[in-house]
């Protein structure tokens, strides 16, 4: 009787097996085809991203609104400022209410990590006015605001075809890691970031699928803007001894990364205290940036800490900028960022990680080039650990910052002392148990969400 139901419930099983593999295979070409779609998205939307914030910063700072701020000089770096805060404000505050007060990343993950539903056009919204905020010179990022935009097209496309909602939180991490691989022309840490990062975990499978459609993305903006994100000069390691000063390195840029992290907090829960309008927070923060830009460097008639500062970062690796600006720009950075952020506006942490990580190992690699002239590499070789140290370190994302020091930075020679600093740094981190600044946000966000409610209803 057994040996029967057992060749029965084998001949079953078998004569399943080929409809199953038919099933499997038809999901996975329809899965490929929105995913190719998801890239696709991503990419232009990239395009259009950038767009607005091009033509944001031409139209308040070479346009001078219409020409109506030309009498007023320098004080357009407070004005202008100003202006793109309120814009963002009002715009977040009207279109983009439930997912206002949260970073992007943990949007990202509340999304793939959790069955909470978030419409396309509050991501789109927020991330549209990351492009503004940046645009007037906000100092942020667009690579979390692009991935996020991404995250929405993979949304919006996983919903009008009613996949399931694994295949649903796929795709919007398909769409997360083609908006970092288009924006910084990088399909493989725009991978590794929408794993590590927004889904928190590893899996071959998803792993092709995600690089897939950061690939497309890549290809889209590289057929209309053809380059590198960073023009990388060929460093190398001068001697042996050099590898304690990467791992000494990697132990200052854990503490910078903590500070960063905890300024970041501190700055947060400031503004969240203050008793005034929503809509005027923004504007105030944009104002008070430009009041820090006025007493610093600046480059092209503005200061170097607006923006995204990719050719600040630029000038750092080539080992262009003196110790005393370095040195201020690290500073000023980090509260210009935590400022902005801080008051409301919308905006990335990515590049100003970079941007963070360069001026801190430039710094450096000023001092050891001070200290042991003979047996060490250029500033701007420290300035590239410190960069991809920093981002790893701040984000909770070692293995993506050890991928962008071999995609982005690339040359051999160069790779493995930036290693060292990255798994140095993230060591000292994890050994001061401290929080990735994702998590450290969402924990104030929980803390303070009676008092957000309060002044947003």
């Amino acid at each position: 009787m057994s040996s029967n139901s057992l060749s029965v419930n084998t001949l079953v099983n078998q004569s399943q097996t080929p409809m199953q593999n038919v099933n499997d295979i038809f999901n996975w070409i329809v899965m490929t085809i929105l995913v190719l779609g998801v890239g696709f998205g991503a990419g232009y939307g990239t395009l259009a991203m950038l767009w607005m914030f091009d033509s944001a910063h031409k139209f308040l700072f070479e346009d001078k609104l219409w020409g109506l701020l030309n009498g007023f000089g320098i004080y357009c770096l407070l004005i202008v400022p100003a202006i793109g805060g309120l814009i963002v404000g009002t715009l977040i505050i009207h279109f983009a209410r439930e997912v206002k007060g949260q970073s992007i990343p943990i949007t990202l993950k509340t999304l793939v990590a959790k069955d909470v539903y978030l419409s396309p056009r509050a991501l789109m919204v927020k991330s549209l006015s990351s492009a503004l905020c940046a645009g007037s010179c906000g100092s942020v990022g667009l690579g979390s605001p692009i991935a996020q935009f991404g995250a929405a097209i993979g949304s919006t496309i996983g919903q009008f075809f009613h996949v399931s909602k694994y295949q649903l939180r796929l795709l919007i991490t398909c769409g997360a890691g083609a908006g970092i691989a288009a924006v910084f022309h990088a399909p493989i840490v725009g991978a590794f970031f929408a794993l590590e990062v927004v889904q928190g975990k590893f899996k071959a499978s998803n792993f092709l699928i995600v690089l897939i459609s950061a690939l497309v993305a890549d290809a889209v903006v590289q057929s209309y803007n053809p380059g590198s994100f960073l023009i990388i000069p060929q460093y190398t390691q001068v001697s042996h001894w050099e590898l304690l000063l990467y791992a000494t390195l990697g132990v200052f840029t854990a503490i910078s990364a903590i500070a960063f992290i905890r300024t970041m907090g501190a700055m947060k829960k400031l503004w969240d205290r203050m008793s005034i309008s929503e809509y005027l927070k923004p504007a105030l923060g944009g104002l008070v940036l430009g009041a820090i830009g006025l007493l610093t460097f600046q480059v092209d008639g503005l200061p170097r800490i607006f923006g995204l500062g990719t050719s600040t970062i630029i000038d750092a690796i080539n080992g262009s900028l003196a110790l005393n600006v370095i040195l201020v720009l690290f500073l000023m950075k980090i509260l210009a960022t935590s400022l902005i952020l801080g008051s409301g506006n919308a905006g990335g942490t990515i590049t100003p990680s970079f941007f963070m990580g360069a001026m801190l190992g430039g710094t450096f690699g000023h001092i050891v080039n001070l200290l042991f002239p003979t047996i060490v590499a250029p500033t701007g070789a420290y300035a590239l650990a410190g960069m991809a140290a920093f981002f790893g370190s701040a984000m909770g994302a070692p293995i993506t910052a050890i991928v962008v020091a071999i995609e982005l930075i690339g040359g051999y020679q160069i790779n493995w002392p930036i290693i060292l600093t990255i798994l140095v740094s993230t060591f000292v981190t994890s050994g001061m148990n401290t929080k990735s600044l994702f998590n450290t946000l969402k924990w104030i966000r929980r803390r303070t969400s009676f008092q957000v409610a309060a002044n947003t209803n």
